[in-house]
């Protein structure tokens, strides 16, 4: 092991009274372009966000919430300054102890061109405090897109892609002392092309703990995958399956569980709003099939449930812009027709790669999200999407409590104190608000008789947390 420089430790030490930031008590409300959230085994959602200023010179700010994503505190800001211009792609992942960790990029300047290095922060008191822990990269080259994923106590693996001058490839490097050394290096290329080649690489856990790595390509319409059995020490050879035709330049996401032997790969091209690809495998990476989720969208994420169903979340702007959901029943073969969770009153042209969607330790899905109704603030959405009722998942959740459902003439839900001052919107399928209001304590009612029999969303906000709820019209 290496023994760390007195600059090194003097820079830890500064940054890390630094971490204690004063920041008012909620997501972010400054311009977000991209944001990643993790859940603890303590059941805390930390958020870590890319804001930036007017010259898009980004700073990393941190949130937490102890309460579901109904309340957020601020703690933890890294900004640009000390010769660094920006601090973007921030991402996140907690290991089984509950330590986290938090990387991202450094940009630099450097005669008319960028250096961009990785740092690395953690926490050992469930996102409370922040330290330095390392520096993964700090070469002459450009180090884009990181992705973190961890597994038992201090073991964490990284990868991003390493931009030289004339060329572009993927590489990977693994911690077993909780991010403090790196090791393990490897380096993935791509079908031979001159320039840059290689972009967006993604992590992600398979059936039985094999690690997936994935990419594409800046010049043929592919996407590469590879895989190991053994942490990352060694890797199978890398192979690629096709998407369309012209797709090219696909960062990309892995769709995977412990559980299960199907996976998918979200792909599709960054900070524009384009096509999205979803990329099947039933038999853990051995062949591959994709298809077409939506085209005009951008922000693509997905999760597999304890029960195989792979969801998926995006920003689509085709008409009315909205932020979208679909679902798939059968290993992510075909998906269920597109459901509104929120309609846009704009969706960002320059959209950035990834915001974030999880499993909650409550069952229920967890979106944080780029707020395009707000300029690009940071919000959280709590949904249940394969029930009628967030309480038939987890009836402690401050989600207010729908009965009866389904309704016929008047629909009345219960909420708690959380809720106080909050909003309400009935909205149909394709985003159309139908009614909407106050939320009255302890009970709000809302006639519904006159509407169509059918399937409606019912949305409770207050602050920067929505709750999201089909209702059925009888």
């Amino acid at each position: 092991m290496k023994t760390p420089s007195l600059l090194f430790l003097l820079t830890l030490l500064a940054y890390s009274a630094f971490s204690q930031t004063n920041i008012p008590d909620t997501i972010n409300a400054e311009p977000v372009t991209e944001l990643q959230t993790v859940q603890t085994p303590l059941n805390t959602l930390i958020t870590a966000l890319m804001v930036n200023n007017a010259s898009y010179w980004s700073k990393t700010v941190i949130y937490r919430s102890t309460d579901n994503g109904a309340t957020w505190d601020s703690v933890f800001s890294y900004g640009s300054g000390g010769g660094f211009n920006a601090t973007p792609d921030p991402v996140l992942t907690v290991d089984d102890a509950g330590i986290v960790y938090m990387t991202a990029m450094r940009h630099l300047p450097l005669g008319g061109g960028f250096t961009a290095h990785l740092w690395m922060w953690r926490s050992t008191d469930d996102g409370l405090t922040w330290s330095l822990a390392s520096t993964p990269y700090t070469g002459n080259a450009f180090a884009d897109y990181p992705s973190l994923t961890s597994a038992e106590n201090g073991l964490v693996y990284l990868s991003y892609t390493h931009y030289d001058p004339d060329t572009s490839y993927v590489r990977f490097t693994s911690s077993t002392d909780a991010g403090s050394t790196w090791a393990n290096v490897s380096t993935f290329g791509t079908l031979p092309n001159s320039g840059w080649n290689a972009v967006g690489s993604d992590l992600g856990w398979g059936h039985n703990g094999k690690l997936f790595l994935s990419y594409g390509d800046y010049n043929y319409n592919v996407v590469y995958y590879t895989s190991s059995n053994d942490s990352g020490a060694t890797w199978a050879p890398v192979q690629n399956t096709p998407v369309a035709s012209g797709a090219m330049f696909l960062i990309t996401k892995i769709v995977s569980s412990n559980n299960y032997s199907h996976l998918g790969i979200i792909a599709h091209r960054p900070h524009a709003v384009t096509d999205i690809y979803y990329v099947t495998s039933l038999d853990e990476g051995n062949s591959w099939q994709y298809q077409t989720i939506s085209n005009n969208s951008a922000y693509c994420e997905g999760v597999i449930d304890a029960a195989g169903t792979v969801h998926l979340v995006y920003n689509e702007s085709l008409g009315t812009p909205r932020l979208c959901y679909k679902y798939s029943g059968d290993e992510g073969q075909t998906f269920s027709s597109t459901l509104t969770l929120l309609p846009w009153t704009s969706v960002s042209l320059t959209a950035g790669e990834y915001q974030s969607l999880l499993i909650g330790n409550d069952g229920l899905l967890h979106v944080t999200y780029v707020d395009w109704n707000e300029a690009g603030t940071a919000k959280h959405l709590v949904f249940a999407p394969m029930v009628t009722d967030i309480y038939l998942t987890d009836p402690s959740t401050h989600a207010p409590r729908i009965f009866p459902n389904p309704a016929h003439d008047v629909l009345s839900f219960r909420s708690d104190e959380t809720i106080a001052g909050g909003r309400y919107d009935l909205i149909d399928i394709s985003g159309k608000t139908i009614t909407g209001g106050t939320v009255t304590l302890p009970l709000t009612t809302v006639d519904i008789s006159s509407l169509d029999a059918g399937t409606y969303l019912l949305h409770v906000s207050t602050g920067n947390v929505t709750w999201v709820q089909k209702v059925v019209k009888n």
